[in-house]
This record gives structure tokens, C-alpha cells and sequence, in this order.
């Protein structure tokens, strides 16, 4: 629903493609799953369409739930400053208005997180109880090149590994290759484009940096997980032909099977 009301919930061929490739997006399967992913999928897909429509506040509450839910949802509190910054003089902000606006907003994004961190002071003891877990699967500071062709190149199975390992499986790599390309696609449209509004800088502005975090902070860190909250980027895809989010959501059904076969069996967690 969302998605659609990004795509001004117009029934072109276009927007039907970008409805079935946001459906089958890489790392689909963490919608249904156990995860708190799709939570934060849904905040950010709900602040992106409240900022694009000058809904400050009501953006940064929103954003508030990505922040506490996952991760990396607290970027969103970078994405408004960046985007002002790239759009002010589209916006017609001057920048006092601009600074005060992405304080503002930022600020109540912020929030969430601070949340957590209370939850975790009073229930633990450790109001850093997250970043020490994360620590132990090596959080921290990347080469982005490094873990690009960590997860892009194929590694052969090691010898003794048992069956059910998920090391050597080709889908997590399938699915880091795809959804790289729908990035790629989905920034190059938006920067190719004659013109663009301020819901397209918003979402390339999110994209840019929810494509990069993982790659410099989960070095040793899955991506496929992190790959749902690319989901927003297919609202760039909406000016293109058809065909092209259209084929992209056919190569997305087909890693979306393999990888939910090994989620279902218990190989992918």
C-alpha cells in the first residue's frame, strides 16, 4: 500500500512492474519472517512518502520505528540533512528553515533509538547491550571494496564443510549481485532523468546510503538481510520502460525461491 501511494497509485505498466519487483524484492522472504525488517521497511517507506510531501514531524515519527527496529534504520536520520542539502534550492527553503526543519525531523528519528538504548539500560544494565552483541560478528569499520567482492565472488565450499552450511550456497550471492544491479539501475535513471521531484532525491538519497552502510560496517555481517530495506528504490524505477522493472522482478522471483528454500530448511537464518 505504501509502494503504491509512492507511485501516486496511477495503474500504469510501469508501476504495475515496480509493484511486483517491490513484492519480490531480494531478501522478500525477511517480510514473512521472524525478523523486525519488514518493521522497519514499512517506517521507512512511510517517512520517505510523509518528507517528499513536506510532512516534517510527522516524518521523523515515523522514521522513529525503523530506528528502533533494525539496525541501520537510524541513517534515516542522516537522509534529511543530505537531502536538503541536495535539494534545498528545489524546495525553495532558505537554509535557516532548511537547518531547522532536519533538526527537527532528524532529531524525533533519533528518538527511536534512544528508546532502545533506555529499554536496554533498564532491562540489562547496558544501555550499549546491541553494539557489544553486534561487536562479536565483527560490526565496525570496512573496506567497502573488500566486502563488495567478498559477497560477489563466488567461494568454493571448504573441505569437511557439512551439507547444511550455508558457506558455498550461490543464492546469498545471486541475490547481492541483483540487488546491486537494481541499485545501479535505480541511480542511474534518477541521475539520467531530465527531471526529478523532490520524492525521487529523497529515494536516491536513501538508496546511496542504505546501499553503502552495510558494506562498510558488516564486513564479516550477512547482507542479505539488510538487502529488504532497499525496497524504496523501485519507486526510480518508475520512469523507465516497463520491461525493465518488469524483468528485474522475474530474476527477483527466482532468487526470492532459492532463497526461501534454504530459510525453510533451516540453512538461512
Amino acid at each position: 500500500m505504501l509502494v503504491w501511494w509512492l507511485l501516486e497509485a496511477r495503474a500504469t505498466l510501469a508501476n504495475l512492474a515496480c509493484l511486483a519487483l517491490a513484492a519480490l524484492f531480494p531478501g522478500s522472504i525477511y517480510e514473512h519472517a521472524l525478523f523486525p525488517v519488514s518493521l522497519a521497511v514499512g517506517g521507512s517507506l512511510l517517512f520517505l512518502a510523509l518528507l517528499a510531501r513536506g510532512r516534517w514531524t510527522a516524518a521523523g515519527i515515523a522514521g522513529a520505528v525503523p530506528a528502533a527496529a533494525y539496525q541501520t534504520g537510524v541513517l534515516l536520520a542522516a537522509v534529511v540533512p543530505v537531502w536538503l542539502l541536495v535539494g534545498r534550492r528545489r524546495l525553495g527553503m532558505d537554509p535557516q528553515a532548511a537547518l531547522g526543519r532536519a533538526i527537527r525531523t532528524s532529531g524525533l528519528v533519533a528518538v527511536g533509538l534512544l528508546a532502545v538504548m533506555a529499554l536496554q539500560q533498564a532491562e540489562v544494565g547496558r544501555w550499549d547491550g546491541l553494539l557489544l552483541v553486534e561487536a562479536h560478528y565483527g560490526t565496525g569499520l570496512h573496506n567497502p571494496a573488500a566486502t563488495f567482492v567478498k559477497n560477489a565472488v563466488p567461494r568454493p565450499r571448504p573441505p569437511g564443510a557439512p551439507s547444511g552450511s550455508l558457506t558455498g550456497q550461490p543464492a546469498p550471492r545471486y541475490q547481492f549481485l541483483l540487488v546491486t544491479g537494481i541499485v545501479l539501475v535505480a541511480v542511474g535513471a534518477t541521475l539520467a532523468a531530465r527531471e526529478r521531484n523532490t520524492l525521487d532525491l529523497v529515494v536516491l538519497v536513501y538508496t546511496v546510503m542504505f546501499w553503502v552502510a552495510p558494506l562498510v560496517a558488516g564486513g564479516h555481517l550477512a547482507q542479505y538481510r539488510t538487502h529488504l530495506l532497499l525496497l524504496p528504490s523501485v519507486v526510480l524505477l518508475r520512469r523507465l520502460p516497463a520491461v525493465v522493472p518488469a524483468v528485474l522482478a522475474v530474476m527477483a522471483a527466482a532468487v526470492a525461491w532459492q532463497m526461501a528454500g534454504l530459510f525453510y530448511h533451516y540453512i538461512l537464518i
